[in-house]
């Protein structure tokens, strides 16, 4: 298999000669480099083979009922079959690749140049029609499905991740929605007063990787989903929240207006929450960037999100500091400075460039307790050790003493035995996208207090078939902040009761 360099080596070449013909203008304001592209693109090649073969490898052994319990792929699920689809892609997508020469040089420059996916055409369509289509599926360690349904791994719709990061990296002039949005900084001078509606104390919904607007969830009643599940959820309990937290990720690439699928941001997110008024008011409502806002350009979220009334006390700003009695919850944008393959590890980048570290620097200073918030975990699935970036980018600046995250689409408490150590962790990213039970977290007893084990259907048998699991329940996590303290539960869709709560 080529490494990077290799792949950079094939690349450049072919992408050299289709600039030579004139589909890109020089433009001297712009910083677009076709070295820097060949480089970006071999990275990329390199990474999505990985994934692919990784899981390609794993999924065959399950159909075949042949896997090594000890070594089972926990790989990204949302990106291992980028690599199939890069040269299968579906009809629509090659549709609209085709009529955007600079898009259309760049795509058969890499599928010319790639590795051939672990799958024919045919093979996969077998494939996928063996799959099983009850409440028991096939997973990885970390619970992502193997299936063709909204949101699992071999679901078409992520072929337009690949599309529109590729548009993140060709230069803003050729058009609108190319490029990548500018970054917006607020200085935060002073915190924004969180205020109290019932016996001086604050509750704060948290919801992660929400963003999946409606659609049908087998086992699940609710034929809107999980996201509207969540919300009749929490209009349940008394008192109500009197703010909602979203850690990120609008499907499938937060886009706005000028990508497709258009106006992701909007419909998936802002539109829903909508639906709720006596639960998402103007100025009570927070989102995060992510991973996935980026495969937009961050335009849906900058565009259509944060200019929306439901989040005016953000101030058009992708970080932000909240502050109620001895509390102050700093939500960060962990996605637009990662320096890793598809926004998909967390990070805060260079510190020249992001106005972040200063902005957490001051928070440092106050003498309050921090609640971080961020999109990207602080620490691996399993607790035994930190991110690759974010854990050391943050804790060099400021230590916090809760960190809430999503981007794995868990819910998970980190015990005081895991790397995070004194700092409380928990993971909110089972809000709506679709996760079995994982089977992976029965052997972290060590470094995890609590984790996601509801079947969504209670009828379901984990025996059924061979390492399948239970589609899992989602949820969410309710923080109440008073004077005195902190409370926080955690709820499955449908209970009023919480399932787990310090």
């Amino acid at each position: 298999m080529p490494n990077k360099q290799q792949y950079k080596g094939r690349i450049l070449p072919l992408l050299s000669d289709g600039m030579g013909r004139e589909l890109f203008v020089f433009n001297a304001k712009d910083e677009f480099s076709v070295e820097d592209l060949s480089d970006y693109i071999g990275t990329l090649l390199g990474e999505l083979e990985i994934q692919h073969y990784g899981a390609s490898l794993h999924l065959r052994s399950l159909m075949a009922e042949q896997t090594d319990d000890n070594e089972p792929w926990e790989g990204d699920g949302e990106v291992a079959f980028l690599l199939y689809f890069l040269h299968y892609p579906p009809v629509q997508l090659r549709q609209e690749i085709d009529a955007i020469p600079a898009l259309k040089l760049v795509w058969d420059a890499m599928a010319s140049v790639a590795v051939a996916p672990a799958f024919t055409q045919q093979q996969f369509t077998a494939l996928t029609s063996s799959l099983p289509n009850t409440s028991n599926v096939k997973c990885n360690k970390w619970g992502d499905i193997y299936g063709t349904h909204k949101y699992e791994q071999l679901d078409p719709g992520w072929a337009w991740t690949l599309k529109n990061d590729l548009l993140n990296h060709l230069p803003k002039w050729l058009g609108k929605g190319y490029g990548v949005a500018d970054f917006q900084a607020h200085e935060w001078r002073q915190p924004f007063a969180l205020q109290s509606s019932h016996d001086n104390q604050v509750r704060i919904a948290i919801i992660g990787d929400w963003g999946s607007g409606k659609y049908p969830l087998t086992g699940l009643a609710n034929q809107d989903g999980p996201t509207c599940a969540v919300m009749d959820s929490i209009a349940q309990l008394s008192p109500p929240p009197d703010y909602i937290i979203h850690l990120g990720d609008t499907y499938y690439s937060g886009t706005g207006a000028h990508r497709s699928p258009a106006n992701e941001e909007a419909d998936n997110l802002v539109d829903i929450l909508k639906l709720y008024p006596n639960l998402a008011r103007k100025g009570r409502c927070f989102t995060l960037n992510s991973n996935h806002e980026m495969y937009g350009g961050a335009y849906g979220y900058y565009q259509q999100a944060l200019t929306d009334p439901l989040f005016s006390s953000q101030q058009n700003c992708s970080y932000f500091a909240l502050e109620f009695a001895d509390w102050i919850i700093a939500g960060i944008d962990s996605a637009y400075f990662d320096p890793s393959v598809l926004y998909m590890q967390g990070g805060l980048g260079d510190h020249a460039k992001n106005p972040q570290y200063q902005f957490l620097s001051k928070l440092s200073t106050r003498g309050k307790k921090v609640i971080l918030m961020s999109h990207h975990t602080g620490l691996s699935n399993d607790g035994d050790s930190a991110s690759k970036y974010l854990w050391d980018d943050v804790n060099r600046v400021i230590t916090p003493d809760y960190w809430y995250w999503g981007h794995i689409h868990l819910g998970a408490v980190y015990s005081p035995n895991a790397y995070s150590g004194s700092v409380k962790s928990r993971c909110i990213g089972h809000s709506a996208m679709p996760f079995a039970i994982p089977p992976g977290m029965a052997n972290c007893q060590n470094t995890v207090a609590w984790y996601s084990d509801a079947p969504l259907d209670s009828a379901s048998n984990q025996q059924d078939l061979f390492y399948s699991s239970p589609r899992a329940a989602n949820g969410f996590a309710m923080l109440t902040l008073s004077e005195d303290g902190i409370k926080e539960d955690i709820y499955h869709i449908g209970c009023t009761t919480p399932v787990w709560s310090n």
